[in-house]
Protein backbone atom coordinates (compact mmCIF):
# COMPACT_ATOMS: atom_id res chain seq x y z
CA UNK A 1 0.00 0.00 0.00
CA UNK A 2 2.68 2.50 0.97
CA UNK A 3 4.86 1.98 -2.09
CA UNK A 4 2.08 2.94 -4.49
CA UNK A 5 -0.13 5.90 -5.28
CA UNK A 6 -3.44 4.16 -6.03
CA UNK A 7 -5.17 0.78 -6.00
CA UNK A 8 -4.19 -0.11 -9.56
CA UNK A 9 -0.49 0.40 -8.89
CA UNK A 10 -0.83 -1.43 -5.57
CA UNK A 11 -2.30 -4.52 -7.25
CA UNK A 12 0.33 -4.34 -10.01
CA UNK A 13 3.11 -4.23 -7.42
CA UNK A 14 1.54 -7.15 -5.60
CA UNK A 15 1.58 -9.14 -8.85
CA UNK A 16 5.36 -8.72 -9.08
CA UNK A 17 5.78 -10.77 -5.88
CA UNK A 18 3.15 -13.42 -6.63
CA UNK A 19 5.65 -16.28 -7.00
CA UNK A 20 7.51 -15.24 -3.84
CA UNK A 21 4.28 -15.18 -1.84
CA UNK A 22 3.14 -18.52 -3.21
CA UNK A 23 6.52 -20.08 -2.34
CA UNK A 24 6.39 -18.61 1.17
CA UNK A 25 2.90 -19.98 1.71
CA UNK A 26 4.16 -23.49 0.92
CA UNK A 27 6.71 -23.21 3.73
CA UNK A 28 4.35 -22.34 6.58
CA UNK A 29 1.03 -23.16 8.17
CA UNK A 30 -0.10 -19.54 8.35
CA UNK A 31 1.12 -16.68 6.18
CA UNK A 32 0.34 -13.41 7.95
CA UNK A 33 -0.46 -10.27 5.99
CA UNK A 34 -1.01 -6.99 7.84
CA UNK A 35 -3.32 -4.18 6.83
CA UNK A 36 -1.60 -1.18 8.40
CA UNK A 37 0.15 2.13 7.78
CA UNK A 38 -2.47 4.19 5.98
CA UNK A 39 -0.89 5.38 2.71
CA UNK A 40 -0.97 9.05 1.78
CA UNK A 41 -3.38 8.35 -1.08
CA UNK A 42 -5.97 6.93 1.36
CA UNK A 43 -5.32 8.94 4.51
CA UNK A 44 -7.72 11.46 6.01
CA UNK A 45 -4.65 13.51 6.94
CA UNK A 46 -2.07 15.33 4.86
CA UNK A 47 0.30 15.73 7.82
CA UNK A 48 3.63 14.40 6.60
CA UNK A 49 5.49 15.13 9.83
CA UNK A 50 7.15 12.19 11.63
CA UNK A 51 4.94 10.11 13.91
CA UNK A 52 6.08 8.65 17.24
CA UNK A 53 6.50 5.26 15.54
CA UNK A 54 9.87 5.26 13.70
CA UNK A 55 9.50 5.24 9.91
CA UNK A 56 5.90 6.44 10.05
CA UNK A 57 4.33 9.81 9.34
CA UNK A 58 1.28 11.22 11.08
CA UNK A 59 -0.81 10.61 7.96
CA UNK A 60 0.04 6.86 8.21
CA UNK A 61 -1.59 6.69 11.66
CA UNK A 62 -4.96 8.18 10.70
CA UNK A 63 -8.19 6.66 9.37
CA UNK A 64 -8.86 6.66 5.64
CA UNK A 65 -10.50 9.67 4.04
CA UNK A 66 -13.22 7.39 2.66
CA UNK A 67 -14.27 4.17 4.39
CA UNK A 68 -15.86 2.73 1.24
CA UNK A 69 -12.61 3.19 -0.68
CA UNK A 70 -10.67 1.58 2.18
CA UNK A 71 -12.98 -1.44 2.18
CA UNK A 72 -12.66 -1.77 -1.61
CA UNK A 73 -8.86 -1.69 -1.30
CA UNK A 74 -8.93 -4.39 1.40
CA UNK A 75 -11.33 -6.54 -0.65
CA UNK A 76 -9.19 -6.16 -3.78
CA UNK A 77 -5.89 -7.00 -2.08
CA UNK A 78 -7.39 -9.96 -0.22
CA UNK A 79 -9.02 -11.26 -3.40
CA UNK A 80 -5.76 -11.02 -5.31
CA UNK A 81 -3.79 -12.89 -2.63
CA UNK A 82 -6.38 -15.54 -1.76
CA UNK A 83 -8.51 -16.00 -4.87
CA UNK A 84 -6.08 -15.20 -7.70
CA UNK A 85 -2.78 -16.32 -6.17
CA UNK A 86 -4.42 -19.29 -4.41
CA UNK A 87 -2.85 -18.63 -1.01
CA UNK A 88 -5.37 -20.47 1.16
CA UNK A 89 -3.32 -20.22 4.37
CA UNK A 90 -3.39 -16.40 4.37
CA UNK A 91 -4.29 -14.75 7.67
CA UNK A 92 -4.89 -10.99 7.73
CA UNK A 93 -4.10 -8.88 10.78
CA UNK A 94 -6.05 -5.69 11.18
CA UNK A 95 -3.39 -3.13 12.05
CA UNK A 96 -0.22 -3.73 14.04
CA UNK A 97 0.57 -2.24 17.44
CA UNK A 98 -2.10 0.46 17.50
CA UNK A 99 -1.08 0.95 21.15
CA UNK A 100 2.43 2.12 20.24
CA UNK A 101 1.60 5.12 18.08
CA UNK A 102 0.81 3.46 14.76
CA UNK A 103 -2.84 4.46 15.27
CA UNK A 104 -3.67 7.99 16.40
CA UNK A 105 -7.32 7.98 15.48
CA UNK A 106 -9.92 7.51 18.19
CA UNK A 107 -10.94 4.17 19.64
CA UNK A 108 -14.25 4.41 17.75
CA UNK A 109 -12.36 5.07 14.52
CA UNK A 110 -10.22 1.99 15.21
CA UNK A 111 -13.38 -0.05 15.71
CA UNK A 112 -14.68 1.28 12.37
CA UNK A 113 -11.34 0.35 10.80
CA UNK A 114 -11.64 -3.15 12.26
CA UNK A 115 -15.23 -3.60 11.01
CA UNK A 116 -14.58 -2.25 7.51
CA UNK A 117 -11.33 -4.21 7.14
CA UNK A 118 -13.00 -7.39 8.43
CA UNK A 119 -15.86 -6.90 5.96
CA UNK A 120 -13.42 -6.29 3.09
CA UNK A 121 -11.48 -9.47 3.90
CA UNK A 122 -14.60 -11.59 4.28
CA UNK A 123 -16.28 -10.19 1.16
CA UNK A 124 -13.26 -11.26 -0.88
CA UNK A 125 -13.38 -14.76 0.60
CA UNK A 126 -15.58 -15.71 3.59
CA UNK A 127 -13.21 -18.47 4.74
CA UNK A 128 -10.14 -16.23 4.89
CA UNK A 129 -8.92 -15.65 8.43
CA UNK A 130 -9.09 -12.11 9.86
CA UNK A 131 -7.96 -10.98 13.29
CA UNK A 132 -5.74 -8.82 15.41
CA UNK A 133 -5.41 -6.29 17.03
CA UNK A 134 -1.73 -7.12 17.57
CA UNK A 135 -1.18 -4.88 20.55
CA UNK A 136 2.27 -4.88 22.12
CA UNK A 137 1.05 -6.39 25.39
CA UNK A 138 -2.18 -8.27 26.07
CA UNK A 139 -3.69 -5.57 28.26
CA UNK A 140 -2.64 -2.43 26.33
CA UNK A 141 -5.02 0.01 24.73
CA UNK A 142 -4.55 2.58 21.97
CA UNK A 143 -3.75 5.46 24.31
CA UNK A 144 -2.23 3.67 27.31
CA UNK A 145 -0.04 0.77 28.28
CA UNK A 146 -0.84 -1.42 31.26
CA UNK A 147 1.84 -2.05 33.88
CA UNK A 148 3.76 -5.30 33.59
CA UNK A 149 2.83 -8.13 35.89
CA UNK A 150 -0.57 -8.92 37.34
CA UNK A 151 -3.44 -6.87 35.97
CA UNK A 152 -6.92 -6.62 37.39
CA UNK A 153 -9.98 -7.87 35.56
CA UNK A 154 -11.16 -4.29 35.05
CA UNK A 155 -7.84 -3.35 33.41
CA UNK A 156 -8.04 -6.42 31.17
CA UNK A 157 -11.67 -5.64 30.30
CA UNK A 158 -10.77 -2.07 29.32
CA UNK A 159 -7.86 -3.19 27.13
CA UNK A 160 -8.18 -2.98 23.36
CA UNK A 161 -8.44 -6.77 23.09
CA UNK A 162 -11.13 -6.89 25.80
CA UNK A 163 -13.21 -4.11 24.28
CA UNK A 164 -12.72 -5.41 20.74
CA UNK A 165 -13.84 -8.94 21.65
CA UNK A 166 -16.95 -7.63 23.41
CA UNK A 167 -17.76 -5.42 20.42
CA UNK A 168 -17.09 -8.02 17.73
CA UNK A 169 -19.61 -10.36 19.32
CA UNK A 170 -22.24 -7.61 19.09
CA UNK A 171 -21.27 -6.84 15.48
CA UNK A 172 -21.13 -10.53 14.51
CA UNK A 173 -17.57 -9.96 13.26
CA UNK A 174 -15.65 -12.15 15.72
CA UNK A 175 -11.94 -12.45 14.89
CA UNK A 176 -10.73 -15.80 13.63
CA UNK A 177 -7.60 -15.27 15.72
CA UNK A 178 -6.29 -12.87 18.34
CA UNK A 179 -2.73 -11.64 18.11
CA UNK A 180 -0.48 -9.66 20.41
CA UNK A 181 3.21 -9.22 21.09
CA UNK A 182 5.01 -9.66 24.37
CA UNK A 183 8.67 -8.83 24.07
CA UNK A 184 9.38 -8.75 27.81
CA UNK A 185 10.32 -12.39 28.44
CA UNK A 186 10.53 -11.96 32.20
CA UNK A 187 6.69 -11.80 32.38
Amino acid sequence: LNNTSNLTSCLALLSTVQTDLQNLSLKCDKLIFIFEKMPAWLSSSSDGSPASTPGWYVLNTKPPANWNTWQTVVDSITSKIVNQFGISNAHFEIWNEPDLGSWTGTLNEYFTLYKRTFDGIKSANPTTKAGGPTVNFWSNNIFWQAPYGYISNSTADSSLIGQLLDSTVLWNKVPDFISWHNFNISY
